[in-house]
């Protein structure tokens, strides 16, 4: 038994599965750009372009990378839901399951505010 096995058969195959960001996917600048936490829930504080960015990245459903240097979050949208991962190089990866997807489209906007979008997701825009 190779150590794969071993961990499959420790997680089973319901193991929650890990976001992976991609090197080549197209990066985009925006003016502001944080991530916090709260326990088990991501907070992203970015501008108002960080949100129009965020809304395409859920309507074309194409992964991108938003950057504000040296802060790097990299967006991936996902067929089911994944976990968060903060690469210490590389910044977080965020995947955007479809419900995310359907409430980051259906809440959130490029004006001030703060829009939960998921239990483990919002958005702050300042």
């Amino acid at each position: 038994m190779g150590l794969l096995d071993a961990l499959r058969s420790l997680t089973g195959p319901k193991a929650p599965r890990l976001a992976t960001p991609e090197a080549g996917a197209p990066v985009v600048e925006v003016g502001h750009l944080e991530v916090h936490t709260a326990g088990t829930l991501l907070i992203v504080v970015t501008d108002s372009s960080g949100a129009a960015a965020l809304r395409e990245v859920a309507l074309a459903a194409e992964p991108a990378w938003l950057a504000d240097a040296p802060t790097r979050v990299f967006f991936s949208p996902a067929p089911r839901p994944e976990v968060p991962v903060r690469d210490p190089k590389k910044g977080w990866a965020i995947p955007l399951d479809p419900d995310t997807r359907a409430a980051l489209l259906e809440t959130l906007r490029a004006e001030p505010g703060d829009y939960e979008l998921s239990k483990t997701l919002a958005i702050s825009v300042e």
